[in-house]
């Protein structure tokens, strides 16, 4: 599902670099760690975006044949499905199944896992929120920005309700200190 909500964000906004990195090489694209270090550092160097940096012809001197046909491929992916999303009155559960499709995400769980039913359970949970998706937009004028910010919330939630249920309450020495027996009183005569 990280995977799912990462690539949505970055076709709401593909300037989210922390989105983008998670999703560059997921499933693998041929686009490999020395290839991303390098277009962090430029990205870096020249203030922009990793997807704006991962376009600039000085990267792709860079990057080697193999690399820049990968680079390539997966900007025009995001850019393809960007334009989709944003068209007006537009089914945003469909275009998100057709990516998942085309990127063949499915087989990237599968071989992913370490059994079929890990698989099944992971496949079912990606379209469980392709389904959340389409029940949102039914209900909601907000589009797919607006499914996003209502998602970070209920994982918000989520993790407050987790850490009151369980979990390690830490004080310092100084606040525990003679929380072990009572005071005695005192007495002012």
């Amino acid at each position: 599902m990280k995977d799912l909500l990462a690539y949505l964000a970055c076709l709401a906004n593909p300037h989210d670099d922390l989105n983008l990195l998670r999703i560059i090489n997921t499933p693998a694209r041929g686009i490999g760690a020395s290839t991303i270090e390098i277009v962090v550092a430029e990205s870096n160097q020249a203030k922009t975006s990793i997807f704006d940096t991962l376009q600039s012809p000085g990267v792709h001197e860079l990057l080697s044949a193999k690399t820049k046909t990968a680079v390539h491929a997966f900007i025009e992916l995001i850019d393809r499905y960007e334009t989709q999303i944003h068209q007006p009155l537009v089914e945003l559960a469909p275009i998100a199944m057709a990516l998942l499709q085309e990127i063949r995400y499915p087989e990237e769980l599968r071989r992913s896992c370490k059994t079929p039913e890990e698989a099944l359970n992971r496949e079912e949970n990606v379209r469980e929120l392709v389904r959340t998706l389409a029940d949102y937009q039914r209900r909601s004028t907000e589009g797919l920005s607006g499914f996003l910010a209502e998602v970070a919330l209920d994982r918000e939630h989520e993790e407050e309700t987790d850490t009151d249920k369980d979990g390690v309450t830490l004080i310092t020495f100084h606040a525990a200190k003679g929380l072990e027996c009572p005071q005695p009183s005192l007495l002012i005569e």
